[in-house]
Protein backbone atom coordinates (compact mmCIF):
# COMPACT_ATOMS: atom_id res chain seq x y z
CA UNK A 1 0.00 0.00 0.00
CA UNK A 2 2.80 2.72 0.60
CA UNK A 3 4.50 1.62 -2.56
CA UNK A 4 1.25 2.35 -4.08
CA UNK A 5 0.49 5.77 -2.09
CA UNK A 6 4.31 6.50 -3.19
CA UNK A 7 3.90 5.82 -6.66
CA UNK A 8 0.73 8.11 -7.07
CA UNK A 9 2.11 10.90 -5.28
CA UNK A 10 5.21 10.67 -7.99
CA UNK A 11 2.84 10.55 -10.64
CA UNK A 12 0.80 13.40 -9.32
CA UNK A 13 4.16 15.80 -8.99
CA UNK A 14 5.35 14.89 -12.46
CA UNK A 15 1.83 15.35 -13.92
CA UNK A 16 0.85 18.47 -12.02
CA UNK A 17 4.44 19.94 -11.31
CA UNK A 18 5.66 20.73 -8.09
CA UNK A 19 3.28 22.85 -5.46
CA UNK A 20 3.28 26.69 -6.27
CA UNK A 21 5.41 28.31 -3.30
CA UNK A 22 8.43 25.98 -4.99
CA UNK A 23 8.32 27.03 -8.30
CA UNK A 24 10.07 30.00 -9.48
CA UNK A 25 10.27 31.62 -13.16
CA UNK A 26 14.20 33.25 -13.71
CA UNK A 27 14.19 35.77 -16.40
CA UNK A 28 17.55 37.43 -17.72
CA UNK A 29 18.70 40.58 -20.27
CA UNK A 30 22.58 40.36 -21.21
CA UNK A 31 23.92 44.35 -20.88
CA UNK A 32 27.66 43.61 -22.43
CA UNK A 33 28.52 46.49 -23.68
CA UNK A 34 27.10 48.71 -20.58
CA UNK A 35 31.38 49.87 -21.25
CA UNK A 36 33.63 48.76 -24.33
CA UNK A 37 37.16 49.18 -23.95
CA UNK A 38 37.48 52.56 -23.03
CA UNK A 39 39.62 54.71 -21.46
CA UNK A 40 37.51 57.72 -21.26
CA UNK A 41 34.82 59.45 -18.76
CA UNK A 42 31.61 58.47 -19.89
CA UNK A 43 28.27 57.12 -19.12
CA UNK A 44 27.93 54.31 -20.95
CA UNK A 45 25.30 52.18 -22.12
CA UNK A 46 22.50 51.60 -20.26
CA UNK A 47 20.68 48.67 -19.29
CA UNK A 48 17.24 48.27 -19.21
CA UNK A 49 16.20 47.37 -15.79
CA UNK A 50 12.72 47.58 -14.90
CA UNK A 51 11.14 44.27 -13.78
CA UNK A 52 14.87 42.98 -12.80
CA UNK A 53 15.72 42.65 -9.28
CA UNK A 54 19.68 42.08 -9.23
CA UNK A 55 22.30 43.61 -12.02
CA UNK A 56 25.55 41.54 -11.77
CA UNK A 57 28.49 43.53 -13.65
CA UNK A 58 32.01 42.41 -14.39
CA UNK A 59 34.54 44.92 -14.35
CA UNK A 60 37.81 44.26 -16.34
CA UNK A 61 40.34 46.19 -17.04
CA UNK A 62 44.10 46.59 -15.78
CA UNK A 63 43.35 49.92 -13.66
CA UNK A 64 47.22 50.46 -13.56
CA UNK A 65 46.31 54.02 -13.12
CA UNK A 66 43.17 55.50 -10.91
CA UNK A 67 39.99 54.23 -12.56
CA UNK A 68 36.44 54.84 -10.62
CA UNK A 69 33.52 53.00 -11.67
CA UNK A 70 30.37 54.08 -10.24
CA UNK A 71 27.29 52.24 -10.50
CA UNK A 72 24.04 54.16 -11.17
CA UNK A 73 20.35 53.74 -11.82
CA UNK A 74 17.41 55.99 -12.62
CA UNK A 75 13.83 55.52 -12.08
CA UNK A 76 12.93 58.50 -14.84
CA UNK A 77 15.72 58.41 -17.28
CA UNK A 78 17.06 61.64 -16.79
CA UNK A 79 18.24 62.14 -12.43
CA UNK A 80 20.88 58.71 -11.37
CA UNK A 81 21.46 57.82 -8.14
CA UNK A 82 24.07 55.14 -6.57
CA UNK A 83 23.14 52.02 -6.51
CA UNK A 84 23.77 49.89 -3.25
CA UNK A 85 25.77 47.08 -4.88
CA UNK A 86 28.33 44.37 -3.62
CA UNK A 87 31.60 43.46 -4.71
CA UNK A 88 31.80 39.27 -4.86
CA UNK A 89 33.08 37.05 -3.27
CA UNK A 90 33.90 39.78 -0.74
CA UNK A 91 31.02 40.72 -0.15
CA UNK A 92 32.02 44.25 0.52
CA UNK A 93 28.95 46.87 0.03
CA UNK A 94 30.19 49.40 -2.61
CA UNK A 95 28.29 52.36 -4.97
CA UNK A 96 31.56 51.96 -6.74
CA UNK A 97 34.76 50.15 -8.69
CA UNK A 98 38.54 50.70 -8.17
CA UNK A 99 39.70 47.30 -9.28
CA UNK A 100 38.30 44.94 -11.41
CA UNK A 101 35.99 42.41 -10.43
CA UNK A 102 32.39 41.01 -9.68
CA UNK A 103 29.66 43.30 -8.86
CA UNK A 104 26.00 42.97 -7.98
CA UNK A 105 23.41 45.40 -7.44
CA UNK A 106 20.25 45.91 -6.09
CA UNK A 107 17.90 47.12 -9.23
CA UNK A 108 14.48 46.16 -8.12
CA UNK A 109 11.90 49.40 -8.97
CA UNK A 110 14.61 51.19 -11.67
CA UNK A 111 13.87 51.86 -15.24
CA UNK A 112 17.70 51.49 -16.38
CA UNK A 113 21.05 51.52 -15.02
CA UNK A 114 24.51 52.69 -15.92
CA UNK A 115 28.11 51.80 -15.01
CA UNK A 116 29.52 55.38 -14.81
CA UNK A 117 33.32 55.98 -15.43
CA UNK A 118 34.02 59.28 -13.74
CA UNK A 119 37.32 58.88 -13.78
CA UNK A 120 39.68 57.16 -16.43
CA UNK A 121 42.92 55.94 -16.15
CA UNK A 122 43.16 53.09 -18.05
CA UNK A 123 40.79 50.58 -20.44
CA UNK A 124 38.34 49.34 -18.55
CA UNK A 125 34.96 46.93 -19.83
CA UNK A 126 31.65 46.56 -18.34
CA UNK A 127 29.27 43.63 -18.92
CA UNK A 128 26.37 42.61 -17.66
CA UNK A 129 23.53 40.71 -16.64
CA UNK A 130 20.56 41.52 -15.15
CA UNK A 131 18.32 38.67 -13.36
CA UNK A 132 14.95 38.40 -11.97
CA UNK A 133 14.10 35.15 -9.96
CA UNK A 134 10.47 35.41 -8.44
CA UNK A 135 9.07 32.37 -6.70
CA UNK A 136 5.43 32.11 -7.58
CA UNK A 137 2.65 31.84 -4.86
CA UNK A 138 5.54 33.61 -2.33
CA UNK A 139 6.95 36.74 -1.79
CA UNK A 140 10.92 36.83 -2.99
CA UNK A 141 12.12 39.81 -1.04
Amino acid sequence: MRRLIFLFSVLALVAFGLPPSTQAIMSSLDCTAMQASTSSTGNGNLCPVSGYSTLTMQVAGTFAALTVVNFEATVDGKNFVALPCFRMPLHTNVNNAYAAGVYTCLVRGFARARARISVAGTSVTVAGIALDSTAIGTNAF
